[in-house]
């Protein structure tokens, strides 16, 4: 980790770990005194769609590969809003599917499986 004087690589790191841990705790407490709205009730429709697309993208990245597992992701991840239509979220999932395909397979040259073995 290192000093203040010869600082190591994970100096940086742990002094800003103590400050965002000291932000924390300052919005805690100022939760108990300051007065607000109340909550309203919750909707679980939004964090269960992204906690079962975070889940699905990660059960799928090394089956079906790199375009289906981020093309899953935006789909299932758009099911947390109402207001998304199907065909914003098939064309959004396709096209960062094909813009992960540039950037990591084709520009940084990255070994990943971009289908399921057997495919093409």
């Amino acid at each position: 980790m290192g000093t203040a004087v010869r600082m190591g690589p994970g100096y940086i790191p742990f002094g800003l770990s103590f400050i965002l841990v000291g932000l924390g705790i300052l919005s805690c407490l100022r939760a108990f005194v300051v007065d607000g709205p109340s909550l309203e009730a919750w909707n679980l429709r939004p964090p269960i769609a992204i906690a079962l697309s975070i889940a699905f993208f990660a059960f799928a990245i090394e089956r079906l590969g790199l375009l289906l597992a981020i093309f899953g992701l935006v789909v299932i991840g758009s099911l947390a809003s109402t207001e998304t239509r199907r065909w914003e979220s098939v064309a959004l999932g396709a096209s960062l599917a094909l813009m992960s395909v540039a950037v990591f397979v084709i520009a940084l040259r990255l070994p990943m499986q971009l289908w399921p073995s057997g495919w093409f």
